[in-house]
């Protein structure tokens, strides 16, 4: 594959169906910025008080892993968030969802 032709692929499921699915060029975005992407997308689905909760350190008794991105191995594949969740992967994906 080309570098210039390289995306991100980000997708929203809930169970094991995708709902959506946006590309972003793979230059666009580092993978600390992506991975503060998939934190935004997956807060959304939580209360404030789950959003407060997992952005605390492990010092407090109320600390959750909601927002933890997980990374797949030494690949270039991301996970976020709980049910729904996203996922991310660099390749040559289509935005249309079939």
């Amino acid at each position: 594959m080309k570098a210039g032709s390289l995306k991100w692929c980000i997708r929203r499921y809930d169970g094991l169906n995708e709902i959506c699915r946006h590309e972003i060029s793979y230059r666009h975005l580092s993978e600390r910025q992506l991975m503060e992407v998939l934190k935004r997308l997956a807060s959304r689905h939580l209360t404030e008080r789950d959003v407060i909760a997992s952005s605390l350190n492990g010092h407090a008794k109320s600390e959750t892993r909601l927002l933890c991105v997980r990374r797949d191995g030494n690949s270039d594949s991301f996970t976020c968030g709980s049910d729904p969740y996203y996922t991310a992967t660099v390749s040559k994906c289509r935005t249309d969802l079939n």
